[in-house]
């Protein structure tokens, strides 16, 4: 991705090599501090509400967060405590005036028409399968 942003292909192991950017899995970050950093928390509907809430509170002085996920998409559905946190992450985030959220729409997909027309058909079936659960 960095090579595609900034048109070099080193450019992701220049930064690294200077320290200015990091990948952390969420099972390592016990005890970090993140002071004037940029936290992106990406895929975060694949993450539990205690894996955000992990990351959330190491949260430094002058630092900000970057949270993108897609509730559509989330793998954790195996059982009761695997379940994604988004939802509560977003009602909380939107109740705190330190957090701005961007919701994106139809109109704002952009990978392919293909994809575009597979989510919208998805989203309209996902929509008609709740009208007829309602009828029930």
């Amino acid at each position: 991705i960095l090579t595609e942003l900034f048109g070099r292909e080193k450019t992701y192991d220049d930064m690294k090599e200077r320290g200015l950017i990091e990948f952390m899995p969420t099972s390592f970050i016990r005890g970090q501090t993140w002071n004037d950093a940029v936290i992106i928390m990406d895929e975060v509907q694949n993450m539990t509400f205690h894996e955000i809430d992990s990351v959330l509170t190491r949260i430094g002085t002058n630092s900000r967060i970057i949270a993108t996920g897609d509730l559509r998409q989330t793998d954790l559905v195996k059982s009761k405590h695997d379940v994604t946190g988004m939802a509560k992450f977003m009602r909380i985030a939107e109740a705190m005036d330190e957090f701005s959220t961007i919701q994106f729409t139809r109109d704002d997909i952009v990978r392919s028409e293909f994809v575009k027309s597979w989510i919208i058909a998805t989203e309209d079936d996902d929509d008609n399968d709740e009208a007829q659960r309602r009828e029930l």
